[in-house]
C-alpha cells in the first residue's frame, strides 16, 4: 500500500506525488499488486490505471488499517 502526497502544499505536493506514483510504478515492475490511498484527486498518483486498487479517503492510521484487513 502506498500513501499519496494528500493534499497540495505550494512547492512541496508535485515532488511527494511523483515519488508516489514511482514507488507504485516499480512494485509493479516487480510483480507486486499495488493499492494507492490518497485524499487527493487531482493528483497523478490517483490516475485509475496507475495501480491494481485505489482508495479516495483520509489520510490516516484508522483507514489505512482499514483497507489492510
Amino acid at each position: 500500500m502506498v500513501l499519496g502526497s494528500g493534499v497540495y502544499r505550494i512547492g512541496s505536493s508535485v515532488e511527494f506525488d511523483w515519488c508516489a506514483v514511482r514507488c507504485v510504478q516499480v512494485l509493479r515492475e516487480l510483480g507486486w499488486s499495488t493499492i494507492m490511498l490518497n485524499c487527493n484527486p487531482e493528483t497523478v498518483s490517483t490516475d485509475y490505471d496507475m495501480c491494481d486498487r485505489l482508495y479516495f479517503d483520509e489520510l490516516s492510521l484508522e483507514r489505512v488499517l482499514d483497507i489492510y484487513e
